[in-house]
């Protein structure tokens, strides 16, 4: 019975870590989406200073 639940974990491991590094992913590029579309937003907008 220890076999079957080492055997499921093993199998669950890669998986989970596979979820775990997609979300990762998911998160930066939404953040870098974030970052880019703020700075081209903020370049659009006239400068408060008047500079």
């Amino acid at each position: 019975m220890s076999d079957d639940l080492g055997s499921q974990q093993v199998v669950l491991m890669p998986v989970e870590v596979g979820v775990v590094l997609i979300g990762a992913g998911f998160a930066v590029g939404v953040s870098l989406a974030v970052a880019v579309w703020f700075e081209r937003w903020k370049a659009k907008q006239p400068d408060p200073e008047g500079k």
